[in-house]
């Protein structure tokens, strides 16, 4: 990752952490820093392009910013997508047969196109096409009332004149 992905982006203050075992954490357990994640943000932003340099390739992000089944069309590689479909909850983990609502955009104001990288305790890396930019929050809270706070107050400073 170092010598393919977050060396070439200038990630310099970012490592993925291992298991007891010695095996790479893919889905949770990064450390990083605001500007690292930002720079993340804005690789896919940028179609996985970093100053002129293809990191990862264009198919790949697309793929990955798709819906990746056809269980929950808000969901897609590791990307929370503004699309309706299941969002998932702790109160589905705690409660087995809780009914979780399957027809919810995560932010119903917010752009379709936009998304999410979802962290521990409302961390976020929220990527919005249609304005060209990238907000990440390192702070704790409630994930949806963050993004739904961070999609206001982003919104509101890009359309005041």
């Amino acid at each position: 990752a170092q010598e393919k992905l977050l060396g070439p982006i200038g990630a310099t203050h970012t490592k993925f952490n291992k298991t007891n075992t010695g095996v790479t954490w893919m889905h949770s357990f990064l450390e990083t820093t605001c500007e690292d994640a930002a720079r993340f943000g804005y690789l896919i932003l940028r179609k996985g392009n970093w100053n002129g340099t293809q990191i990862v390739s264009e198919e790949w992000v697309e793929e990955a910013t798709s819906p990746s089944q056809e269980f929950n069309p808000g969901w897609g590689f590791l990307w929370w997508l503004n699309r309706p479909g299941s969002l998932v909850s702790i109160d589905n983990v705690l409660t087995p047969d809780y009914d979780e609502p399957s027809d919810l955009k995560l932010v119903p104001d917010a752009p379709d196109s936009m998304l999410w990288g979802l962290g521990f305790q409302g961390r976020l890396v929220q990527i919005d096409n249609a304005t060209d930019t990238v907000v990440v929050r390192l702070g704790t809270g409630d994930e949806a009332q963050n993004m739904q706070e961070v999609v206001r107050l982003v919104t509101e400073t890009m359309t005041d004149e």
